[in-house]
């Protein structure tokens, strides 16, 4: 699966970036790669906060108005 974020737009345009092919190389996984980490991080990290019992108010279901 990391291929998936490694063919991202952000880093193709990394690597395209650089001049050297060393550096294009090395930009393009170091994108890659921090793309699929912090993906990965942030989504565990909204899953998390999503089961979080404290949740603001507009997140709970709606109520039948009172007569």
């Amino acid at each position: 699966m990391p291929v998936a974020w490694t063919g991202a737009d952000e880093a193709l345009a990394t690597s395209t970036g650089q001049a050297d092919l060393v550096e294009q190389k090395r930009g393009f996984w170091v994108a890659g790669l921090g793309i699929f980490a912090l993906w990965n991080l942030f989504t565990l990290v909204g899953a998390r906060a999503g089961d979080s019992p404290v949740c603001p108010s507009w997140s709970q279901p709606s109520r039948p108005a009172r007569p």
